[in-house]
């Protein structure tokens, strides 16, 4: 680290003479006043900051064209004290040289361009840091516009947790959209092109557990595994999409149509290097060797059609169709061998050593509609109602044929199973969604100062699932068969209104009660009551407070169906939740005249708690009862977290002089969690909140050299604790300088 540490304060030493060299090489020019437009980010925080640069960017002419182009070059230091792998899954900000950020745009009159009238080409953070981007606008605004945006993201999760900290993550993320309009000022016709992509690769850790999973033939039986194992991950995804489509104008009807294809593909692996005992070393089981694979390619077709009109100026009618398809074939392979868990006084003697294989191959298939028409009729200039009609359903089938091959054999060398024991189950699984969804709204304007809506929301999800099974082995087996079906009803009533008391004072107000449900999850609606009130004063031109209080109260109160399974029923068991969501919101934003000097600051406290049961199953130990609805009370828990974070922020700016311009912030975030309480195992109730402290202060000064260079110099500071453990506290101190360089050439028509 101190190698690290010198290496980078001689570059910032270097850096610095250099921008003195520079600066004593040329004399200071008349420069025009400082432009409000801020510049990108260069200091190492992900959050975007009002800053004013001490240079604005400099317009000349290059031949018909303007032009205005800057880089920023510079270096960063770091140095870590504490969990740096904790550091680097939150931030992951790296030392050395860096191009924080650049831009370059040439524009000029509209239609007296020659290939393009403007094209520009924004960059941050691509120069070595984790998270870069690049954006390119180009048009020639009578024949065509291209935009395209691309991100690239370096990701770790290294963390230390319960799992012994073996699910770790180090990937590449790569993705991009490019989109090419055709005759764009075209109100009749004019075309649309695209193509996106979506690039993931690394490496990780996961964990595969064999713990009393067992294979049967007859009276014969053999424990596999016993143990939990971590092994390696190879990630690789991959996706592209291609889009075509148009979009015009015909009479009174506007009109769009878009066909496109998507191509995916996961081929990620897990595998062992070598041979490992597990994360139970006292026991003798190991896994020699193991891997699994699971290619996964699947294509996607959809096709979206929509139409819009507006009649006699006081109806308004949008309607859309999608319809897409997909379909995917994998194959999934297990092969393994290893050594149960023996038991006993002398374990190796009963161990079984075991060699499996585990094939799966299947595809599936996904033929999806999607409708929706909207309406809103303008009664009158002051009321108006507005109704939405979507129809969503979708038909998952998908089949398989598991394969399990297992050959054991005894301490003394005899064969367990002769032949090996083979289990066949082909499946085939079909889901039916289909969903209804209609609300309708009215809109009501009473006067410049007080504006209402109200509305009703109504949901019918209706799902069916067919799951069809054939155990086949050595021993005849029977057909097994799930069939279930559910017709699901939710409303929701909301409202609110929107009042100005006086000029300067604007309040927002809205409410919702009724119910939801998931797609997946098979439970009760949930019952929700939320409100929601925001103020937005502007005593006077440069000064803006915003004040505003969420609340969210969700209860499930739950019970989950008989689910009939391939092992068998399943009872309905009790499963509540309820969740209790409170936030408060301030902050002030203050800029004196002249725009000099500027400050914004603000609170937050989130307030939140969920409250969930928890079904034993199998009951506890001296736990007399069923497993039947109603369980018996030793038979069910409570699970509560607390979540209690206060947020408080504050950013300072400051037009020193002509030369000079300074910058300065700071941000708390400290969750206080369960506070003094404490969970009561006995009496089943756990308690689980996560309370740490996470501050940033960071300063930065910015010095104009000349009219074509300014130097940037400043520090950041993290600083993340966490209550309850040390384990991954780490203090994080990043000195940071740069120049900025203004580019522009112009020549003389």
């Amino acid at each position: 680290m101190k190698t690290r540490t010198a290496f980078v304060l001689s570059s910032l030493l270097g850096l610095v003479l250099l921008t003195g060299t520079v600066a004593s090489a040329q004399g200071p020019t008349p420069s025009p006043s400082p432009q409000p437009s801020p510049t990108p980010q260069t200091y190492p925080t992900k959050g975007a900051v009002d800053r004013q640069p001490a240079t604005p960017a400099d317009e000349e002419q290059a031949g018909r064209y303007t032009v205005v182009s800057s880089i920023e070059l510079g270096v960063r230091g770091l140095s870590v004290d504490g969990n740096n792998n904790k550091y680097r899954s939150d931030l992951n900000y790296g030392p050395g040289f860096r191009i924080f950020d650049s831009s370059f745009l040439m524009r000029t009159k509209e239609g007296t361009g020659g290939l393009f009238d403007s094209f520009l080409v924004n960059s941050t953070g691509f120069g070595g840091d984790p998270y870069g981007s690049v954006r390119v606008n180009m048009e020639k605004s009578e024949w065509y516009r291209f935009d395209a945006n691309f991100r690239r993201n370096t990701y770790q999760n290294n963390l230390l947790n319960l799992a012994l900290g073996q699910h770790v993550r180090d990937t590449r993320h790569k993705f991009g959209d490019f989109d090419l309009r055709l005759l764009p000022n075209n109100r009749n016709l004019h075309f649309n092109l695209g193509y996106s992509l979506d690039r993931n690769s690394g490496d990780g850790v996961t964990t595969f557990d064999y713990s009393n999973a067992t294979a049967t033939l007859g009276s014969s039986s053999t424990v596999r595994g016993g143990d939990e194992y971590a092994v390696l991950r190879k990630i690789r995804t991959r996706a592209d999409e291609y889009r075509f489509g148009a979009e015009g104008r015909v009479g009174l009807i506007d009109w769009g149509f878009l066909q496109g294809i998507r191509s995916y593909a996961d081929d990620s692996r897990d595998f062992l290097l070598g041979a490992s005992q597990g994360n139970n070393t006292t026991n003798t089981a190991f896994l020699g060797t193991f891997q699994l694979d699971l290619p996964t390619h699947g294509r996607a077709y959809f096709t979206r059609v929509n139409a819009h009109t507006f009649l006699a100026k006081r109806l308004d009618i949008t309607a859309r169709y999608t319809y897409s398809k997909a379909r995917s074939h994998f194959a999934l392979t297990e092969q393994d061998i290893g050594r149960t868990a023996g038991s006993g006084s002398n374990p190796l003697s009963n161990a079984l050593t075991y060699s499996s294989l585990i094939t799966a191959p299947g595809d599936s298939v996904r033929p999806a509609h999607l409708g929706e028409i909207g309406l809103t009729w303008l009664v009158t200039d002051k009321f108006r109602i507005s109704e939405t009609l979507r129809y969503n359903s979708f038909r998952n089938e998908g089949n398989l044929v598991y394969t399990e091959v297992t050959a054991a054999l005894r301490a003394n060398g005899t064969s367990l199973f002769n032949p090996a024991a083979v289990f066949v189950v082909p499946v085939d699984y079909t889901l039916n969604y289909r969903r209804l969804y209609n609300q309708l709204e009215g809109d009501y304007q009473f006067g410049p100062r007080l504006a209402f809506h109200f509305g009703h929301r109504y949901q019918n999800r209706h799902i069916t699932t067919l799951d069809l099974g054939m155990t086949t082995t050595a021993q005849a087996a029977p057909f097994v068969e799930k069939d279930e079906a559910f017709n699901l009803h939710s409303n929701n009533f909301f409202g609110g209104f929107k009042a100005r008391p006086v000029k300067s004072w604007t309040i927002f107000f809205d409410a919702a009660r009724g119910d939801a449900n998931d797609l997946f999850t098979r439970v009760d609606n949930r019952k929700s009551t939320n409100f929601r009130v925001r103020n937005r004063i502007t005593p006077r031109q440069g000064l803006g407070i915003n004040v505003s209080f969420i609340t969210r109260n969700n209860d499930n109160p739950g019970e989950t169906v008989i689910d009939r399974t391939l092992v068998g029923p399943q009872s309905a068991r009790q499963f509540d939740v309820r969740v209790r969501d409170r936030n408060f919101s301030s902050s002030v934003d203050w800029t004196l005249p002249g725009g000099r000097y500027s400050l914004s600051t603000g609170y937050t406290h989130l307030h939140g708690t969920t409250d969930a049961a928890i079904a034993f199953f199998p009951l506890p130990t001296g736990c007399v009862g069923t497993t039947a609805v109603p369980l018996p009370p030793c038979a069910v828990g409570r699970s509560q977290y607390f979540l209690r974070d206060n947020f408080f922020y504050t950013n300072v700016s400051a037009y020193i002089n002509r030369r000079l311009s300074a910058y300065a912030s700071y941000r708390i975030s400290k969750d206080t969690g369960q506070g003094d309480r404490l969970a009561d195992v006995p009496n089943r109730l756990f308690i689980g909140s996560l309370p740490l402290s996470f501050q940033s202060p960071e300063v930065r000064l910015i010095f104009k050299v000349n009219r074509r260079v300014d130097w940037n110099i400043g520090y950041q500071y993290y600083d993340y604790k966490e209550k309850l453990s040390t384990a991954q506290n780490y203090r994080a101190h990043l000195p940071y300088t740069s120049l900025r360089i203004y580019f522009g050439a112009g020549e003389s028509r």
